[in-house]
């Protein structure tokens, strides 16, 4: 989402999550969690499928 609101839409190979912070962890656990609930295949980086 944009700092406006509007959704963007964007094609990605690739996404990289850094975190400091305390619940860095629990982030990354339920950012995969949400992606694979909206249909985005997650893979190891090696077994990247190309469509």
């Amino acid at each position: 989402m944009a700092d406006d609101g509007s959704l963007l839409q964007l094609r990605a190979d690739a996404l990289c999550v850094h975190g400091d912070r305390p619940d860095a962890a629990r982030f990354a656990a339920r950012l995969r969690e949400s992606l694979g609930a909206a249909g985005v295949s997650i893979c190891a980086c090696h077994a990247r499928i190309d469509t």
